[in-house]
């Protein structure tokens, strides 16, 4: 079976194993709403407001090779 986008990444518990980081992935980053991060939803993630949030695990934050802030405050 062919993957839709061969680089996009699967928005799983495998890649983003909190389940509030992986919320905020869908909600904020995953604009086609496919579960699958493909290389331009990538590219356009400049700005990662994880602020409040209670996100423990940032696993899979490495994807985003072309963020430019990232904001976690408590």
């Amino acid at each position: 079976m062919l993957l839709k986008h061969p680089s996009a990444v699967a928005v799983s518990s495998a890649n983003f194993p909190d389940a509030k980081f992986r919320q905020y992935i869908l909600d904020n980053i995953d604009t086609d709403k496919d579960k699958m991060l493909s290389a331009a939803e990538i590219k356009a993630a400049k700005t990662i407001d994880i602020s409040g949030l209670g996100i423990s695990n940032l696993k899979g934050i490495e994807r985003f090779t072309y963020a430019t802030d990232l904001f976690a405050a408590k």
